[in-house]
């Protein structure tokens, strides 16, 4: 009987549930929808699909919904392909929902894409303005500032972004400057445009307003459409992208940001999406190839990209256009002589193909199979902005070797997850060690042409010898110092991966800007930077040391450290400096001191900020990402994609100490712990001094002047002083605050507000027994400290604090793990053993630290509960880790 219930009850159910659709679906039209299929390149998990029709407009489909790999007859479902779907159509947003019981059907093919070597494409752009001033989304930029932005500042195409494309492409794909049309729209606004920011809608609605403007028969004669949205719509939360564009297809849309319209790698990132290429990925984040446009880069496209548009081809391989396993000897090198991509030489053979087809269950194997493209990279001409990880080095790119293979007969349109492996510079070796390959660039044999030796190993690199360098090796010129732009460049930076925007694929954070910007859904992010030397010519010995008593030699005050952080597309130093000069630290602080700001960030080897606001710039926190040397000095670190390292001009605030510029306490006997040779920032000096009652006061000394003047320490006096340019001395506000285990002390401050309860109690003890009984209470002040009778004041909040005569602060310890960019974090874990320093330390510090040091691996963190000091161990090794309660585990990516 109870069976028969449930077997009624479930059939009840099911009837209405099939009700309740059929009512849904019939409040829908339902309607075949038949044209090309098109990916539109937005961030979408499942990313986002439509279906144009013959008169170019464009059906959404369901936001999620993916199409099959083949369809019913067993026809690749491709992105091109002709297409018939069965739709219910949501007359609101004109948005299809496929009905899942009918099939999609592949009436044709994708077109094959214009890649036969040669090919020349002239593109007849049309950029349409958009302009919604009605509805308070006013366009900036006029028709003339798009003619300028496309083809120079002659409008000729002899500038802007049209020159790029020619560098990049050795003349084959540009934009046809008879035809080129800028034109300022004011089409209506629509809820969709304006709320949902559709591209779709803003595309229909557009092309209304230009087909009614110039006619039908202009409007057709373009091959191919952007859309620019006014600055306001960067704000939107619909539209959280620098660029997008359809993949394949004729249109793209793009911001008025920095890292949209007014970044070309942006727009060239679109413009090749049209015809098939994707975004490039590196560690498997989507955008994070900083060495070609197509991810947060601001250079050309990569080797397998110049490959796929046709304008590239492999070098030849005895009469092959691919190296093979049946080509090489296990241990023997094979030597090719490889030109820089940017080159326009030997028919535009730059690059090797390599089939690594000795791993037998890999490469037959169609899901795992890759192919290597192995090519160099300097920066010049559409490469100038190459960053100093990628420009005079060989770099290696993987990609699907199933699509590869096949392209583009086979699966035209196909991703072929173009996959950025590594770098290697001269007289160097790379080991590609799941492929049993082994890289050695060797000499430059003429101006940009470097000598490359290849060779495959059965067990370990060990196999292949080193090649000997030549002796006299001929170097390439260096490139031509550019003078700033008058306007800042648009990298990118992107996202990102990110979490910030990224270009349609986002651009670069810086980043800077990624991403087309890290970032920006658009980016987010970035780069740029003048190109490096390719490469430097040999150093001289280094000089003679000064004669002992020698004075000490001249310093450049670089300002003070205060650690790398996060940034995204809003920008957290927002100010632009500049980017086309060799970067140094010296040189970004100069051009902040002139500007007026007191902090400045570089990010992406050779972006420079500015700005006023230490919390603003500092409020993402701490990133790992801070790892690309500076264009101008190798030896120092200028950030990183959407991560700037970020420096203060003066004293950087620390709550509870009082800062004097430019002075030191010198007495040795009153040095309590000194960081020898270590730049040390504020905040970890702070900790140290504020965790042991005996310190009364620190120093720390601005970038350039430790390794000259000496070493930061923690001391018990802070007078006599005596001056010394570029120290920072600060005294501890108030000396009669006592550490109470489970808390951080920070003595003299205070955080205005925020108060919970306030009471006294007989002793702190008392105060912080009430704290840690309350899952409210963050921290707590204390404060008539003379009195027998404390006063305190419970806090619901941990800051900000500022300076506060006679108020002790306790903030609670939280043993949570932030996370942290650049790192794969590990609760509760460690790695035994293989320390390489170990000392109480600022997570932004010791991540620091991490960064400039090649052996570090990983970063362990935990509290010192007794003194309410952060314990960080800096790592050799981050395998096999142990289950540590408390200790947060970061393993550098």
């Amino acid at each position: 009987m109870k069976k028969r219930l449930l077997l009624l009850f479930i059939a009840i159910v099911i009837t209405f549930v099939v009700a309740a659709d059929v009512v849904r679906c019939q409040q829908q039209s339902t309607r075949r929808v038949r044209g090309q299929l098109l990916y539109l390149t937005v961030s979408e998990p499942a990313g986002q699909w439509l279906i144009r029709d013959n008169d170019l407009g464009l059906t959404p489909l369901s936001s999620g919904y993916n199409p099959p790999k083949i369809d019913v007859n067993g026809t690749s479902v491709l992105p091109g392909s002709a297409v018939s779907l069965e739709c219910f159509i949501d007359e609101t947003t004109g948005v299809c929902n496929p009905n899942g019981l009918a099939p999609i059907f592949v009436t044709s093919r994708p077109p094959i894409a214009a890649v036969a070597p040669d090919t020349i494409i002239s593109q007849n752009l049309l950029v349409m303005i958009l302009d919604y001033a009605d509805c308070g989304y006013p366009a900036s930029l006029g028709e003339d500032d798009v003619r300028s932005i496309y083809l120079g500042p002659n409008r000729d195409g002899n500038g802007g972004i049209a020159q790029k494309y020619a560098h990049c492409s050795y003349g084959k794909f540009t934009i046809n400057v008879a035809t080129f049309k800028a034109l300022l729209l004011q089409p209506r606004c629509t809820t969709p445009v304006t709320a949902s920011c559709a591209p779709w809608a803003i595309a229909a609605i557009a092309d209304a307003a230009a087909k009614a403007r110039i006619g039908i028969a202009s409007f057709a004669s373009f091959s191919h459409v952007t859309y620019v949205l006014p600055p306001g719509f960067s704000g939107n939360s619909g539209c959280p992208w620098a660029g997008l564009a359809t993949l394949p297809g004729t249109q793209s849309w793009m911001q008025t940001n920095f890292y949209g319209i007014n970044r070309w790698a942006t727009v060239m990132q679109e413009a090749l999406h049209n015809y098939g290429l994707w975004h490039s990925w590196r560690n498997g984040v989507e955008y994070g190839d900083e060495s070609s446009a197509m991810g947060r880069g601001i250079a050309c496209p990569n080797a397998v990209e110049i490959s796929r548009m046709g304008w590239a081809k492999p070098i030849i391989v005895n009469t092959a256009t691919e190296l093979d396993g049946s080509m090489m000897d296990s241990g023997a090198l094979l030597s090719f002589d490889v030109p820089a991509t940017y080159l326009k030489i030997n028919g535009s053979r730059n690059y090797v193909r390599v089939l690594p087809n000795w791993l037998v269950g890999f490469y037959n194997n169609p899901a795992m199979a890759k192919n290597l493209y192995i090519s160099v990279r300097v920066a010049k001409n559409g490469d100038v902005d190459l960053g100093p990880e990628f420009a005079s080095k060989v770099n290696v790119h993987e990609v699907n070797a199933t699509v590869d293979n096949g392209y583009p007969h086979s699966l035209p349109n196909e991703e072929c997850k173009i996959q950025f492996l590594g770098s290697v510079g001269i007289n160097s070796r790379l080991d590609l060690n799941s492929y049993k390959l082994v890289i050695f660039a060797g000499d430059w044999v003429a101006n940009d042409i470097m000598r490359v030796h290849i060779c495959r190993y059965q067990t370990t690199a060990s196999e292949c010898r080193q090649p000997t360098p030549s002796s006299n090796p001929p170097l390439p010129p260096p490139p031509t110092l550019r003078q700033p732009s008058p306007k800042p460049p648009s990298f990118s930076p992107p996202p990102k991966s990110p979490p910030f925007p990224r270009p349609s694929s986002p651009p670069p954070r810086p980043p800077p800007p990624s991403p087309p910007s890290p970032p920006p859904n658009s980016p987010p992010p970035l780069k740029r930077s003048p190109p490096p030397r390719s490469p430097p010519p040999r150093r001289p010995p280094p000089p003679s040391p000064p004669p002992p008593n020698s004075p000490p030699p001249p310093f450049q005050n670089a300002g003070y450290p205060l650690g790398c952080f996060a940034d995204d597309d809003t920008r957290k130093i927002p100010n632009f400096l500049g980017s086309n000069l060799p970067m140094t630290l010296a040189l970004c602080a100069s051009l902040a001191k002139q500007a007026g700001y007191v902090i400045y960030g570089v990010q992406y080897g050779g972006q420079c900020f500015g700005g006023t606001d230490i919390s603003k710039a500092t409020s993402l926190g701490p990133s790992g990402n801070c790892n690309m040397d500076c264009t101008g000095d190798s030896s120092q670190k200028c950030g990183g994609g959407w991560a700037n390292n970020v420096y203060t001009l003066t004293c950087p605030p620390v709550p509870g100490y009082a800062a004097v510029a430019d002075v030191n306490h010198l007495d040795p006997s009153d040095d309590i712990k000194c960081d020898d040779g270590t730049m040390t920032n504020a905040e970890t000096a702070a900790i140290r001094c504020s965790s042991d009652i005996n310190c009364q006061a620190f120093n720390i000394y601005a970038t350039g002047v430790s390794s000259i003047r000496g070493s930061s320490c923690t001391k018990r006096a802070s007078t006599p002083s005596t001056s010394s340019l570029g120290v920072c001395l600060y005294t501890k506000i108030l000396t009669s605050c006592n550490l109470i285990t489970g808390y951080t002390l920070t003595p003299g401050a205070d955080h205005p507000g925020g108060d919970n309860v306030c009471l006294t109690a007989s002793s702190l003890k008392i105060a912080a027994r009430y704290c840690s009984s309350s899952s409210t209470c963050k921290g707590f002040n204390v404060f008539n400290l003379s009195s027998k009778s404390l006063t305190f004041c419970s806090k619901i909040v941990t800051g900000p604090l500022s300076n506060a005569a006679g108020v002790c602060y306790y903030t609670k310890i939280n043993t949570s793990c932030p996370e942290v960019p650049g790192y794969n974090l590990a609760a509760d874990q460690d790695h035994a053993g293989d320390s390489l320093y170990c000392d109480s330390l600022s997570l932004t510090d010791a991540i620091g630290r991490c960064t400039y040091n090649d052996k570090c691996l990983g970063i362990s963190t935990w509290w010192n509960v007794t003194n309410g000091a952060l314990q960080a161990c800096i790592k050799s090794a981050t395998y096999p880790t142990t289950a540590t309660p408390g200790t947060c585990f970061y393993a550098k990516l």
